[in-house]
């Protein structure tokens, strides 16, 4: 959508040029075109670009070890490859998996820290005042932050994961994501397996019924809560996590930097 954009709103310039490709899979002379026949021109193009910091020194090589080399190249880097928005498990595990692949991530969440997120309701009043933001739903770790932690460790029952990937990838992913669970604080023991379970799933036959085993993993309220600290104190070593307060600052900068180095580099691509 952005390159259909460019080329509607630039395309009253007979100079501005806009290609869609991957900048790794195409030699500088391509983007030069007539250009780069005459060396003393090719010598003079410059670079100006706003790049992932993982993905910017094989694209300064790209360019300096071409034949024509640029005059100039000025690069931003990003610090963040990826914003996450909200830190419920999605946003968790989204950023546990992009930060153990070296992938610089900014996680944003509107609410509190997990011990500083209370419910009045709990405190001793008898209704919703309506916080803003919810303690109970905002903040690290969601909702799931105050819940009896039961992991359900099944493909059978609550959503459609094996039909949307197929039983073996589904068992594996559960599988997976268990093994974090338990890295970070998890107790062992599995509930709903063992011969008590096999008598009632073969009672249940006998009557013309299916009983679906299923393993449980019984993490508590408590020890949930130690849980997710354990994770955020992780990813607090590996990536920025801004909440509350911070959220809306960051959220602005983010976007405020990203839009002027666009109108930056089409300010540099029209001159």
């Amino acid at each position: 959508k952005l390159v259909r954009m460019l080329r509607e709103s630039l395309a009253s310039f007979s100079n501005v040029k806009i290609i869609h490709a991957d900048i790794l899979k195409i030699a500088p002379q391509q983007l030069l075109g007539d250009f780069w026949a005459t060396p003393e021109l090719a010598q003079g193009y410059k670079v100006v670009a706003n790049l992932p910091y993982y993905i910017t020194s094989p694209i300064l090589r790209h360019f300096l070890e071409a034949w024509a080399k640029p005059s100039l190249m000025v690069v931003m880097v990003k610090k963040y490859a990826v914003v996450i928005v909200g830190g419920g498990p999605a946003g968790i595990f989204a950023s546990l998996e992009l930060s153990n692949a070296g992938i610089g991530v900014l996680l944003l969440d509107k609410g509190r820290e997990i011990d500083a997120r209370s419910c009045p309701i709990q405190k001793g009043n008898d209704h919703c005042i309506l916080c803003s933001p919810c303690h109970l739903v905002s903040g690290f770790g969601g909702a799931g932050a105050f819940s009896d932690g039961k992991l359900t460790l099944s493909i059978e029952v609550g959503g459609r994961l094996k039909e949307l990937i197929g039983p073996d990838q589904a068992k594996m992913l559960v599988d997976y994501i268990d093994t974090f669970y338990l890295k970070f604080g998890a107790q062992q023991k599995v509930y709903g397996i063992g011969e008590k379970v096999a008598e009632l799933e073969h009672q249940a036959t006998l009557a013309g019924l299916r009983l679906i085993p299923v393993k449980l993993r019984h993490l508590g309220t408590e020890r949930c809560r130690q849980v997710l600290k354990a994770m955020q104190r992780q990813l607090s070593s590996k990536i920025d996590i801004k909440l509350r307060i911070a959220f809306l600052a960051a959220f602005k900068a983010f976007f405020a930097s990203s839009l002027s180095a666009l109108v930056t580099l089409l300010g540099s691509t029209k001159v």
